[in-house]
């Protein structure tokens, strides 16, 4: 599958992935037959492991961008790029050529770039950007990678996101949290539960720690696609994961209540709000 990412061109969603979303719509439905499939690892994975917040990584994100030197005009070329068609990835070899020897040198001026190119809701431009990277060897590392799932997040675009996710073992890039979440909340924006589940019940699988976050954006999935037991059952695993829910969290619940008719739970959850320093205002 690493061919596909050096040729720029957007590959199907993998087998692994797909059998992934079987796995996940079997999970769902015993779930929904009253099953309990609460994972003992993804809690004993999250007590493992010191407490890593989205906020950290999005931090050392900034660092690694920050780190780097003003954008190149080449660079910058890329960053004005609009959304209307794709660009070719001939295109983006001429406009980054000049810069790969600094970015052999340098693994945060990519960083600086590919965020770019997510703030601005670029996906396309990102996968490119990552083949230019893959063919001309230039290292290829999380930071990158996150980056590239973020601005498919930002855009929609889904498949591109599970299908980077699913290639960055294949890379040699170990995945974490940023990564899963970018890709689960891309699933999320279109109500796409089954992913979204398939993804956060695998975290623990590649010793990845779920967080507030992770728990959130499944959430999300689940209200968005209209399987508000779901959303309810992993708002409770938050609990016995030891994660405390956030406004994001309850915000998703509570709407899963309200789609589903279930007013009394939608109130419940609300009046736990300010138990959990969770500002009702904040939603």
């Amino acid at each position: 599958m690493a061919h596909m990412i050096s040729s720029g061109q957007h590959p199907p969603l993998s087998t692994a992935l797909l059998v992934n979303c079987l796995l996940a719509a079997d999970f769902s439905c015993r779930l929904l037959a009253g099953e309990s499939l609460r994972p003992a690892a993804l809690v004993a994975s999250r007590r493992s492991q010191l407490p890593t917040g989205l906020r950290r990584f999005r931090a050392k994100l900034r660092g690694h961008a920050a780190g780097a030197e003003t954008e190149s005009p080449e660079a910058k070329l890329l960053l004005n790029w609009g959304t209307a068609a794709e660009p070719l990835k001939e295109d983006v070899l001429a406009a980054l050529r000049p810069e790969l020897g600094r970015w052999r040198a340098n693994s945060k001026l990519p960083t600086t770039v590919l965020s770019g190119l997510a703030r601005k809701r670029l996906p396309d431009a990102a996968w490119q950007v990552l083949s230019v990277m893959r063919e001309q060897r230039v290292e290829v590392n999380v930071y990158h990678c996150s980056a590239a799932i973020s601005a498919c997040e930002k855009a929609g675009r889904w498949q591109l996101a599970l299908e980077i996710l699913a290639q960055m073992p294949e890379m040699g890039i170990t995945a974490n949290y940023f990564s899963y979440n970018a890709a689960m909340s891309a699933c999320g924006k279109a109500g796409l539960w089954q992913p979204a589940l398939a993804l956060l019940h695998n975290m623990p699988q590649m010793r990845v720690a779920a967080d507030q976050m992770s728990y959130s954006a499944a959430i999300s999935a689940c209200e968005r696609g209209g399987v508000w037991e779901l959303a309810l059952d992993l708002f409770e695993q938050m609990h016995g994961a030891q994660i405390s829910p956030d406004a994001i969290s309850y915000g998703s619940a509570i709407s899963a209540c309200e789609k589903g008719g279930q007013w009394q739970l939608a109130f419940e959850c609300l009046s736990q709000m300010p138990a959990a320093r969770a500002a009702p205002d904040e939603l």
